[in-house]
């Protein structure tokens, strides 16, 4: 028997639902600190990690803030398993009772970063010596100080040699046919210190050995005019006259050796770059003019001043680099770049620059100073420049000179500066105190004996 009942087919409908599949499960933490994890993770790590700390928190103040918040959030860099206990400092705070909140690392950065100390420097010269009858003439150079210690200063017609060392003072003395019209104009030492090279008035220079008391050499100039400067260099003698010539000479030969003509005035500055083959030359127009000694030709001609470039001087530690300083008018020490003869560095002093020395150890610059741009008035006054980025910031101020300090000379050792003023008066400064590998006591150096009773 058949079944009459007709079959029923059930449809199964198949629904497809979307859902999204996440590679990982992102935790609920309501009570995360980010900043609290962020100081965690930029915490100083040992030597031994891979990762190191950026640069911008490697400062005190951001090693302090770092410091204070894993203090304050209880941070703890012990070991489960220690296998020494970490020495107790002393301090602990109420949130952390096992941890010390202070130590001698953070004790340091609690404290307030040391300003920097000025250094201290004598006020007053160690020595003090009468220079009677010193020419009070802004464009003379009658002060040296030699490789030996010896110091030489020429007075009228006698230049004096005192040996710093044993307090002996020698006399040299020129003869001429005026003796009340022909005076000393400069004078210079050799690179050894054992030679002095002596200028006068007329054009006369004598190459002398004050140890023997021995003339070696005499030449003149044909146009027998005021030699100003004289300088003494491994390249020969240099001088500078008032027509605007600066001279080279060989103590072999009687005439000058090179003639080399840059200038429309005076000669009243000359200094050898240490190390270079440039020699620097100032005119009384304010004119800088850098000669290639290999070729006796003019490498740069840098228009430093309005009036007067007396004072040059020549970074020790940076080759490139000249000082130079400006009369009253002018007033300004400038550093120059002889290369490209852009001016790198400028400060104003308000007075005339006589004269100018560097120190290669502290970084400073010894500036001598005489009359202001207010008529009638003058400063006197020798000022340490610290120099730092090409900017200058005073050091100190020594005030001793009742008239202008016309010369300056820088001891062997470098050391102690010799200041030669318009008030007839030499004084030695004890400036740069030599490092502790080399210190010496000043005493071994020069010693407060007057030349009183070997020059009245």
């Amino acid at each position: 028997m058949e079944d009459s009942t007709p079959s029923v087919r059930r449809r199964i409908r198949r629904v497809r639902t979307s859902y999204n599949v996440f590679d990982r499960f992102i935790p609920y933490r309501p009570c995360l600190n980010a900043d609290a994890s962020y100081a965690k993770i930029l915490a100083h790590r040992d030597g031994t990690d891979t990762f190191k700390q950026p640069a911008q928190h490697q400062d005190p103040r951001s090693r302090y803030y770092r410091k204070l918040l894993d203090a304050v959030f209880k941070k703890s860099d012990r070991r489960i398993l220690a296998t020494a206990q970490r020495p107790d400092s002393g301090y602990s705070s109420p949130m952390s009772p096992n941890r010390p909140f202070f130590n001698a690392q953070m004790d340091d950065l609690f404290a307030t970063p040391p300003r920097r100390k000025r250094r201290h420097v004598p006020k007053s010269p160690i020595c003090v010596m009468d220079l009677p009858k010193l020419r009070n003439n802004f464009f003379t150079n009658n002060l040296d100080w030699g490789k030996t210690n010896k110091i030489a200063v020429a007075l009228n017609l006698t230049t004096y040699v005192w040996d710093a060392q044993s307090k002996v003072c020698q006399k040299i003395q020129l003869t001429t046919s005026r003796p009340d019209h022909d005076y000393i104009s400069c004078l210079a030492w050799d690179p050894e210190g054992t030679q002095l090279v002596i200028a006068d008035n007329l054009g006369d220079i004598t190459v002398c050995d004050p140890e023997c008391s021995v003339i070696n050499h005499q030449t003149h100039l044909k146009e027998r005019t005021p030699v100003n400067i004289v300088r003494w260099t491994e390249q020969g003698i240099y001088s500078g006259d008032r027509h605007g010539t600066v001279y080279k000479h060989d103590p072999r030969v009687r005439t000058a050796v090179a003639r080399l003509g840059g200038h429309d005035v005076m000669v009243c500055g000359l200094s050898q770059g240490p190390g270079t083959p440039y020699l620097a030359s100032g005119g009384g127009d304010g004119l800088v003019c850098i000669w290639d000694v290999r070729s006796s030709k003019v490498y740069r001609r840098i228009q430093a001043h309005t009036l007067l470039a007396k004072a040059l001087a020549w970074c020790p530690w940076r080759k490139n680099v000249l000082a130079s300083g400006g009369g009253c008018d002018d007033g300004n020490i400038r550093l120059w770049n002889i290369h490209t003869g852009n001016m790198v560095g400028e400060i104003s002093t308000q007075s005339q620059i006589c004269g100018m020395l560097w120190s290669e150890e502290y970084h400073e610059l010894v500036s001598s100073h005489g009359l202001t741009k207010v008529e009638g008035n003058e400063t006197n006054d020798l000022i340490l420049w610290e120099e730092k980025d090409f900017c200058f910031e005073p050091v100190a101020k020594l005030q001793q000179h009742v008239g202008r300090p016309l010369h300056l000379a820088m001891s062997p050792d470098k050391t102690h500066i010799a200041s030669v003023g318009a008030d007839e008066h030499i004084c030695l400064w004890y400036c740069f105190p030599a490092s502790s590998k080399d210190d010496q006591t000043p005493t071994n150096v020069v010693s407060p004996v007057t030349l009183d009773g070997h020059i009245r």
